[in-house]
């Protein structure tokens, strides 16, 4: 089966006007660890959209994509991510729930279901 090629959707406006420019993107990382999974988010200031890292004995390795909030002005709400991201999750029985960026903070939390324990909320600090 071919694989397809994935394209990241037009996120915001001020975002296509600074690539037009040529003005580079900021880039902030995030790291939170919760029940022996560790996170890294390096989101894109600009487009913003998350590369996320999840590493741990419970996810058996790493696994990592893209994401981002479904509504491109908003700072907190539901999830989309990429598909291959989304199927090895789901592979996993994870699922995003919802996630918020605080930037007085300086954190992004996430709320996640996970098999056993069901519904938990992991704070990322920026790094």
């Amino acid at each position: 089966m071919p694989a397809t090629l994935f394209e990241h959707p037009q996120r915001t406006a001020t975002g296509a006007i600074m690539r037009a420019l040529g003005v580079a993107d900021t880039i902030e990382r995030f790291e939170g660890t919760i029940y022996g999974v560790s996170a890294t988010v390096a989101l894109n200031m600009n487009t913003r959209v998350a590369h996320v890292a999840l590493r741990g004995y419970p996810l058996a390795g790493t696994v990592e994509g893209d994401g981002w909030l479904k509504e491109p002005d908003k700072e907190r709400g539901a999830v989309e991510l990429e598909p291959t991201f989304a199927a090895r999750l789901a592979r996993r029985f994870v699922y995003i729930k919802w996630a918020s960026l605080d930037r007085e903070k300086h954190t992004v939390t996430v709320q996640a279901a996970v098999p056993i324990l069901g519904s938990v909320e992991i704070v990322l600090n920026r790094v």
